[in-house]
């Protein structure tokens, strides 16, 4: 499979804005789908600070059909800062202990915090009280439907999404148990005594169980891999390297990594891109950060089944409906204490899509994936290391 030439191009512009390596004047490319890729990457503050100096060509093409998207962008990513600043702000007046995750962390360590994009505002919450953390965004102005069984409870205020969380994950086993000893590692931010920062390691963890959990449903983002090369690259030296191999092996993440941290060498380093690179490449561009609804089928299908088409669908399908035991247990904490009334959650689940059939049928219907599909799917993963 071959990737787009505008990729090549566009990671040297995003090296510009980070680094500030030089582009050439004179590159020509195709500024609509140049266009279509960094929209549907959702990458715009990050690759229009580059484009400012340039006056003619396709980069200026481009800059001019960015412009609309960026000062909205722009706009946005100064509305989230400012409301996060006052949430964290609120939830250490209150004593409860805290995390601010993914890009709100991310954003700190750009040349610029507008530089990066951000979708929501994540926090993890330790102790979490879904009724006192109601309490205080409502005081601040959010709205909530109600409590969800989801590793997280949304709160909107006009376009601000935050995303409380009351675990970073739903896996169980080793996983769950490196969340836990993550608060042991974490430090208390400057001049704070409930805001916590993760450990280096720990925030490099996470990102990579985040982007593994996105990879298995279908999704593959450009953002995600320029955060992991450039973490690295601020990073350089200071990480625990025996740390993070041993926990990324005992969470069978050791390879998937390896292939992502390639990839991102490739995309924005001096590593030379191999078979597997292009195959990617050409995934992203396809498909945006977010993937489809087609590749999170497809992601489900393969992740649980890369030997069967049918079995991929069968399996897809339970699984969305009968949890395992472990994720059962974070969904609905009363089995902890009462097993027995696992069959009675099962059922509320299943009331629960029945309730929401418009949002869940068409998720749980495969029956437009083709045989191609799937073994399309396939050589993905496999370039991924996942297969």
């Amino acid at each position: 499979m071959n990737y787009p030439y505008e990729i090549r191009i566009l990671c040297d512009i995003l090296l510009c804005t980070l680094t500030h390596k030089k582009i050439r004047d004179d590159i020509s490319f195709d500024a609509g789908i140049l266009e279509r890729i960094i929209r549907s990457q959702g990458i715009t503050l990050s690759v229009y600070p580059a484009l400012k100096s340039f006056n003619s060509g396709s980069l200026h093409e481009l800059r001019e059909r960015l412009t609309g998207q960026y000062y909205a962008d722009l706009a946005q990513t100064i509305r989230q800062q400012s409301e996060g600043a006052e949430l964290l702000d609120a939830l250490e007046e209150n004593h409860i202990d805290h995390i601010a995750l993914k890009g709100w962390v991310m954003k700190k360590l750009y040349p610029e915090p507008t530089y990066r994009n951000m979708s929501d505002i994540d926090i993890l919450v330790r102790d979490y009280d879904y009724n006192i953390i109601s309490d205080i965004m409502a005081q601040k102005g959010y709205t909530s439907e109600c409590e969800s069984s989801w590793m997280h409870d949304t709160f909107l205020k006009g376009k601000i999404n935050i995303e409380m969380h009351k675990r970073l994950t739903d896996d169980s086993g080793v996983i769950c148990r490196w969340e836990r000893s993550m608060w042991e590692h974490a430090r208390l931010a400057e001049g704070k005594k409930h805001e916590y920062l993760m450990s280096d390691e720990d925030y490099l963890i996470f990102h990579m169980i985040h982007m593994h959990k996105d990879y298995v449903n279908g999704s593959l983002g450009l953002r995600r891999l320029l955060d992991l090369w450039y973490y690295l690259q601020v990073k350089k030296g200071r990480l625990d390297s025996k740390y993070l191999n041993e926990t990324f092996r005992e969470m069978k993440l050791f390879t998937f990594v390896k292939k992502m941290t390639d990839l991102s060498r490739s995309l924005f380093g001096s590593r030379p891109l191999d078979d597997d690179g292009r195959i990617l490449i050409g995934y992203i561009a396809e498909n945006g950060i977010y993937g489809t609804e087609r590749t999170y089928k497809l992601g489900r299908m393969v992740s649980r089944s890369a030997s069967s088409k049918l079995l991929g669908k069968i399996r897809s399908f339970t699984d969305a409906i009968f949890l395992p035991w472990d994720r059962m247990k974070a969904h609905f904490p009363i089995l902890r204490k009462y097993p027995v009334l696992l069959p009675v959650m099962w059922m509320r689940r299943i009331l629960g899509h029945l309730r929401h059939a418009d949002k869940y049928v068409s998720k749980l219907n495969y029956s437009n994936i083709s045989d191609s599909d799937y073994q399309k799917m396939k050589k993905i993963f496999k370039a991924g290391g996942i297969l």
